[in-house]
């Protein structure tokens, strides 16, 4: 069973079953909210996701994060553009797990002042080097969002899934954003068609990589207990470079072949239904 005895999102007790195992990888479902869990017996984040995640040189990573750049940037302007329709349309804005920096790109052109956290410290170099110096090296904790107070904006772009212990991050999120503040999320649906459909060959099923399979109840339970509402959900359209489409087909059979260039700077929409968005407003002090 997991070393927790309850499931530490919707606080039910005695709540976990075995649902599959992956690479040997026990992945048990909470009865209560239907998140999954993985348990892997180590793992070490910090060695993993260094510049190579993002280069190809992880079968579960990206193909070419940095040559996909313009593709990112297309996809980051509708997420801002859903933060300016409900109402936070400036201010600070602090990304957890910000990769290179390609949404803090199309923030900071949008007027926010933007900081972020990030673990792999090539990618670090590079925010730093365009501009963004407000980007920091290290893990999403409590520690690194203590440098952070009154932001407007958090957002974590399918990074909460990674984190070993999410409700310390976000707790850690809510207390860094002023009251009427957004935190936006995205991650895989747990609860989708797709996901259940295809069990443990779920695309997005991928320990140790892959930590927590949210649901939208697991989600809302545990950021309502932190004094945050949804404000919006949906599953919405994603332009996807060619090339990490290509990636992850040819991992199922375990072929890691090279890619021209191009199709990682041509996307195209994609949307199987199974990965989702999520807003949730931190209430206003009583």
């Amino acid at each position: 069973m997991p070393s927790v005895p309850a499931c530490p999102l919707c606080e039910t007790s005695a709540a976990f079953e075995l649902a599959y195992r992956k690479e040997g990888i026990p992945i048990y479902r909470c009865r209560g909210c239907g998140a999954g869990k993985a348990e892997p017996e180590e793992f070490d984040a910090a060695a993993y996701y260094d510049a190579s995640y993002f280069n190809g040189g992880k079968s579960d990573g990206y193909s070419d994060y940095v040559q996909a750049s313009n593709v990112l940037h297309a996809q980051f302007r509708q997420d801002i553009t859903l933060l300016k329709k409900l109402g936070a349309g400036s201010g600070h804005l602090v990304e957890l797990g910000c990769a290179y920096g390609y949404f803090l790109d199309e923030a900071k052109a949008s007027s926010y002042q933007v900081s972020g956290v990030e673990l792999c410290e090539d990618a670090v170099v590079s925010c730093n080097a365009r501009g963004h110096d407000d980007v920091h090296h290290g893990e999403v904790s409590k520690e690194a969002l203590s440098r952070f107070s009154d932001a407007d904006v958090v957002v974590l772009l399918d990074v909460i899934e990674h984190l070993p212990d999410p409700v310390a991050s976000l707790e850690a999120a809510a207390g860094t954003l002023k009251p009427g503040g957004l935190l936006l999320m995205t991650t895989g649906d747990f609860s989708s068609i797709v996901a259940k459909t295809t069990g443990s060959n779920w695309r997005l099923m991928t320990p140790p990589q892959h930590l927590w399979f949210f649901t939208p109840k697991s989600l809302e339970a545990l950021c309502n207990r932190l004094g945050l509402d949804l404000v919006h959900l949906d599953h919405p359209w994603k332009k996807v470079p060619f090339g990490l489409i290509a990636y992850q087909l040819l991992r199922y059979l375990s072929l890691r072949p090279s890619l021209p260039a191009w199709m990682h700077r041509v996307g195209m929409p994609v949307n199987l239904f199974d990965a989702m968005r999520l807003v949730f407003r931190k209430r206003e002090a009583a």
